[in-house]
């Protein structure tokens, strides 16, 4: 847990950062991954606890409670912290191609001033080698996507993937420790939850 002497009345920082990849399953398979919070502690990475709380009757919102904890985290031994997220989700349609878009901010936390995080989840069925690098940042291995041609698999499904997490604090020791992880962090989630699609069967 963060020591009370950490607490600050000083502005908060902003932190944030942007995951654009490309995930080879369809959009529907993995917004149901990202939308199954309850999963969520088995298999994400620095997640202890995750627990939808209630539903919205529209059925596009919910509550969770959701508890992280970092360890090994200079200045800081470890940061832990339990928190409730509001999550609204839809789908939409942007120049012909299907999205689906996944929200959540905090409504109740004691360590963020505010923490936010999204998921724009957009089919993509037509990529070659030369705009691969650029939709992505180069946040993929071509070799899993490519044939010798140098197109897309027709048979296979993808997504183009673009998470973004913003947070703010508002202890400078905090910030600190944030500025050194949230990247790799970011990344990280990125990466579980497509193994998780690898892991949950497609329907």
């Amino acid at each position: 847990m963060i020591p009370k002497i950490f607490t600050s009345n000083s502005n908060p920082i902003r932190h944030r950062h942007i995951v654009n990849k490309i995930v080879k399953t369809s959009p529907q398979h993995l917004f149901g991954i990202v939308t199954d919070v309850d999963a969520y502690k088995s298999f994400l990475p620095f997640c202890k606890s995750s627990e939808i709380l209630r539903r919205s009757n529209c059925g596009t919102m919910f509550d969770a409670s959701l508890k992280i904890g970092v360890s090994n985290l200079p200045p800081l031994n470890v940061i832990e912290e339990e928190y409730v997220s509001r999550v609204k989700y839809h789908q939409e349609n942007r120049n012909g191609s299907n999205v689906w878009i996944v929200n959540a901010n905090s409504i109740r936390s004691n360590l963020f001033h505010s923490l936010s995080s999204s998921w724009q989840l957009t089919e993509y069925n037509s990529f070659s080698k030369d705009n691969l690098g650029e939709e992505t940042n180069g946040n993929n291995d071509e070799g899993l996507f490519l044939n010798d041609n140098g197109n897309m698999d027709p048979s296979c499904l993808y997504t183009l993937v673009k998470f973004e997490v913003e947070m703010s604090v508002s202890d400078p020791i905090i910030s600190t420790a944030l500025d050194k992880v949230l990247e790799n962090v970011a990344n990280q989630q990125v990466a579980a939850f497509e193994r998780r699609c690898k892991d949950i069967p497609m329907y």
